[in-house]
């Protein structure tokens, strides 16, 4: 195998760490605030799991496991620009097979802890930038 072939396992490696980290977080996050446990407990099961998962699956990835934790370290130099889209792929990914997988399980899903915006889209947008 040559270097470039290692280099892409090495990457579809810390992708698929991504993935499941990812997955992990918001099945269970999720999965606990539809399941109604307590904002304390949500907030715990959100926090463990991180912590699981970084535990697991850190040593290979970086745990990134959100886009915008990979664009703060790429901005800050600390990551390759040029992997950037395959880890935001890897975590888009794990996000959306975790959210279908709940949703097609847990009965009257709904919105699977999404929150909505009181204020009108623009400047929420506007303010969830910043």
């Amino acid at each position: 195998m040559g270097e470039k072939e290692m280099k892409q396992a090495r990457l579809l490696s810390r992708g698929l760490a991504e993935f499941l980290g990812t997955f992990a977080i918001l099945f269970f996050g999720c999965g606990a605030i539809h399941l109604g446990f307590k904002n304390a407990e949500v907030a715990g099961i959100f926090g463990l799991t991180v912590a699981f998962m970084i535990y697991a699956v850190g040593h290979i990835s970086g745990a990134h496991f959100n886009p915008a934790v990979t664009l703060a370290f790429a901005a800050a130099r600390h990551f390759p620009l040029k992997e950037v889209f395959a880890y935001w792929l890897a975590q888009v990914l794990g996000a959306t097979a975790a959210v279908a997988l709940l949703a097609s399980t847990l009965p009257n899903p709904g919105p699977l802890g999404i929150t909505s915006p009181s204020i009108p889209l623009f400047p929420a947008l506007v303010w969830e930038g910043f």
